[in-house]
This record gives structure tokens, sequence and C-alpha cells, in this order.
């Protein structure tokens, strides 16, 4: 099952329609997955996972790619992140999810 803000979205009815795949809310996919993915920008986690509902997370295991990339621009090259330099945006990601599968 595969997430969206948009059931309605051209995009995700032809998804749907060509592959098999069923989608939904980010709480129905939550609710609905026993291995979950986050995929998603570092910066927008918090809003994710409030809009999947935390309580859909517990005993689940859940992959997480996140990244903490800033939206900035390089600062002489360098990548900007939205995490200090003693923080982890994975630590912070668990602390949002604190009932998952060990």
């Amino acid at each position: 099952m595969l997430d969206t803000r948009d059931l309605s979205a051209e995009k995700t009815r032809s998804c749907s329609k060509e592959s098999g795949v069923t989608a939904g809310t980010f709480s129905e996919t939550a609710r609905f997955g026993e291995l979950l993915v986050l995929s998603v920008l570092g910066r927008v986690v918090d809003q994710v996972v409030k809009l999947a509902g935390a309580e859909n997370f517990e005993g689940k295991t859940v992959i997480d790619t996140t990244s903490p990339l800033s939206e900035d621009p390089p600062v002489n090259g360098v990548l900007q992140y939205t995490i200090g330099p003693n923080e982890s945006l994975g630590e912070r990601n668990q602390a949002l999810m604190p009932k998952l599968k060990s």
C-alpha cells in the first residue's frame, strides 16, 4: 500500500490501476503495513508521523530512509542540515515513534 496526501490525484489513480497497488492516506497506510518504509524529507518527518498517527507505528518495523538535508542552498559547496552537529535525525525520528518493534 502506498500513501498519499491526495487520493483523488490522477497520478495516484493511474498508479493504482496499472500496478494493482492500493493507495491510502498516511494513517490508513501506516495502520495497514506490517513493515513500513519512511521515505520523506527529513524536515517534514514530524508532520508525516502526525498525519499517520504515531500509534499506527507501534510494534512495527520501520525502515527509515530520511535525510537531514536542509532546503537551504550549499554554503561554499557544503550542504546544509536541519539538525545540529551533535544531533541525530534517526534518534529524533525514534522519539516521534517510541513504540517501534525492536
